[in-house]
This record gives C-alpha cells, structure tokens and sequence, in this order.
C-alpha cells in the first residue's frame, strides 16, 4: 500500500511541483525500503546462517534514507532560497525569446527564480528604435504571454531597450 500510495504523491508532487508532497511521497517509499530490507536481510540470515548479512543490509538500507534525506534537503533548500530555474526551463524562455526576432532585435539581462510552483521571469527586451511605444508594448505583451502558456505559473516582467542594428558591424546597439 505504502509503495501504490508514494508513486501516487510522486505524481502529484510533479504536476503541483509541491517540495512537501515530495517529501512525503519519499518518506513513504523510504519505509517500503526498510520493509524490503528487513525482509531481505532475514532471508539472507535464514539462508545462510550469518548473521553479519543483518547488518550489511540494515547499513544499505540506512545509506540509501541518507542519499535520500540529502537530496530532499536540497530541493527544500532550493525553494526556501528562490533558486533560478532548471536549466531546461531557462533554455525554453530563450527559445520563446529568439522567436520573437524580429521584432525582437536581442534580449538582455535575463534573470529567473523558482519559488514554490511559481516562477519569476524578468528580462530586457531591445525593440527598434523606429517602432512606436504602443508597438513595442504590443511586442512585450506577446513575449509576456508566450512565456505564461508555456509556463502557466510564471510571472513575467519585460522591460524595453530601444535600439538597433549597426550597418557596418551588424551587431545590435542598444540605449541603456
């Protein structure tokens, strides 16, 4: 039951990208270790006759909650602290970013944090310098949004760098 129950709430931890469902699901799964442990450890001690094989698989059991413990105090940590987004996520807002060329002439200064489920997004868009302030709205809007469907809990804030393409160079200037 414990190990249908912690696949279960690994589940859901990933839709809800809940740390605390997360680590119930593994404190439930670190129990049908033990169980399986004990199990083990007194088959192998029936089998054979050496009681050492008690001890070996209680230390592998206490080894593995260890590795587990680890890695649930450092998603925890992670949330408490507002970490960046995985690298995955950072490398699909980039791929929404080098959509948006053109209009978009570059983006700059991209910086990500994860909170909870929620993710903060605030980057700097450099827009034309000939394109009105209503059309660089318009551009900020549609990145905005594009980020927020591919990221329903993300709150994304842009902001507006004019500027342009150097002839000779062909590389972008922008007014800081």
């Amino acid at each position: 039951a414990n190990f249908a129950i912690s696949r279960y709430l690994f589940r859901v931890a990933h839709e809800e990208d809940s740390a605390a469902l997360m680590a119930d699901a593994h404190h439930l799964s670190t129990d049908v270790y033990t169980g399986l442990g004990i199990f083990a450890g007194l088959l192998l001690v029936k089998v054979t006759g050496m009681g050492i094989f008690d001890a070996l698989t209680a230390l592998g059991v206490a080894l593995l909650i260890a590795k587990i413990a680890r890695d649930v105090l450092r998603q925890s940590l992670g949330v408490l602290l507002d970490t960046s987004l995985p690298v995955n996520e950072r490398l699909a807002i980039e791929h929404i970013l080098d959509g948006f060329s053109p209009p978009l002439l570059d983006y700059h200064d991209l910086r990500t944090r994860k909170a909870g489920a929620h993710r903060h997004v605030d980057v700097h868009l450099t827009v034309p310098a000939q394109i009105t302030a209503g059309e660089a709205h318009d551009i900020a809007e549609s990145v905005e949004q594009a980020i927020v469907e591919a990221f329903p809990n993300a709150q994304v804030i842009t902001h507006i760098d004019v500027g342009g393409v150097d002839a000779a160079t062909g590389r972008v200037w922008r007014s800081d």
